[in-house]
């Protein structure tokens, strides 16, 4: 059980980082954001976590809210996470999560 919820808080940093990636990319690029190689490789990231707060949503999102809503999904997924890991941790004993 501590390997798959470890494995989820690993996914849930993957994309908060390319979260955070793309948006300050997106702050520098500017208009230029969708033309760049690296902004497509984070939106590739992103995209499974978009497209599930996009299946989600009641009615059509707006395209601007969805980063953001995708975003506090993968924090609140990665704090769970964190949650679960240190119950876990602390029921198993030190040795185990060191």
């Amino acid at each position: 059980m501590l390997w798959f919820v470890t494995s989820v808080k690993l996914l849930a940093e993957v994309a908060l980082m390319a979260f955070a990636a793309r948006g300050l990319l997106a702050l520098l690029a500017g208009a230029q954001t969708p033309d760049n190689l690296m902004h497509r490789l984070f939106w590739t990231v992103t995209q499974p976590v978009e497209g599930l707060v996009r299946r989600c949503w009641p009615g059509t999102p707006s395209p601007r809210l969805v980063p953001w809503c995708a975003a506090a999904l993968a924090l609140a997924v990665w704090l769970g996470a964190a949650v679960a890991k240190l119950s876990l941790c602390v029921d198993a004993g030190r040795v185990v999560c060191a």
